[in-house]
């Protein structure tokens, strides 16, 4: 718990990086925003850090200083290796939804994010949902990753044979 840290100390630990949006991860959410703890979170997004093992990890520091924004940094365990500078982005907690998820990205990103939610009715404010909605669109909305860099994500188009040759011409 970081209320035993030292001034000076920091608290690391290694989990998965989902906490970020999970349902069950709301508390653990709420109590870093209600005490303005000073974290930086190191994300490996997708990308497998530990040899035969499939999850989604990050590594937190938390500091006992308060502070009004969350350091964030999406990275890949080759980058983190280089032994560059890393700039984190700083999100501000009063932009954080505690009970939805944390979004953390980059300030411009989250800001065209911000303008999108706030912009007209929610269609679960105008009509009342309860079973979800159909497109019978799955190859749009639901894709295989398969791989990402700074700017992109990559997913699977088509079958796997045609994909490796797409998914290279793409990389280009």
């Amino acid at each position: 718990m970081p209320k035993y840290l030292k001034p000076s100390g920091i608290l690391g630990y290694i989990t998965v990086n989902t906490f970020k949006r999970s349902v069950n991860a709301r508390n653990l959410r709420d109590f870093f925003e209600t005490n303005l703890f000073d974290i930086k979170i190191l994300d490996f997004g997708s990308s497998q850090v530990f040899a035969n093992k499939s999850t989604y990890t990050c590594i937190i520091f938390i500091e006992k200083e308060q502070c009004q924004h969350v350091k964030y940094l999406k990275t890949t365990v080759k980058n983190l290796l280089d032994n560059k500078k890393k700039q984190f982005d700083r999100v501000n907690y009063n932009l954080l939804n505690t009970k939805k998820g944390w979004i953390l990205n980059k300030p411009k990103i989250l800001e065209t994010i911000h303008k999108i939610e706030k912009t007209g009715i929610p269609l679960g404010d105008k009509f009342p949902i309860k079973n979800g909605l159909a497109t019978l669109s799955n190859d749009v909305f639901i894709f295989k990753p398969v791989d990402e860099d700074e700017d992109y994500f990559y997913h699977q188009k088509g079958s796997i044979s045609v994909w490796g040759q797409d998914f290279q011409e793409s990389k280009k």
